[in-house]
């Protein structure tokens, strides 16, 4: 599976997206050919939105966008697996960040 999306938005931060649904080519449990060719290509993509010709050249039909987004499915548990969405008073939201680790600074104590 392998999905190239370039957002239509006029936000500055908006951007592109590759979805690739196996890493098989890129570790070594089952290299029989590496396509770090294909990632190349990937990122050449995602920086600077030309599609390569290796792509163009077997790509399928557009997908044509939705307007609807995602929604959660209803009388959804998430809450009970999730490490961020925790279940208070009958709402549901997401659980605080915990603080970030601070590291204490000692002051040196020569011996000599």
């Amino acid at each position: 599976i392998l999905g190239l999306l370039q957002t239509q938005s006029e936000d500055t931060d908006a951007g592109r997206l590759v979805v690739y649904g196996d890493s098989n080519c890129l570790d070594n449990s089952h290299l029989q050919k590496d396509c770090f060719w294909m990632l190349d290509a990937l990122l050449e993509f995602t920086m600077s939105g030309h599609i390569p010709n290796v792509f163009s050249s077997n790509a399928g039909a557009p997908v044509t966008p939705t307007a609807d987004l995602p929604a959660k499915m209803e009388n959804s548990n998430l809450h009970k697996h999730s490490k961020v969405v925790e279940h208070t008073l009958g709402m549901e939201q997401m659980r605080p960040l915990p603080p970030c680790p601070t590291l204490t600074v000692v002051t040196p104590q020569p011996l000599n």
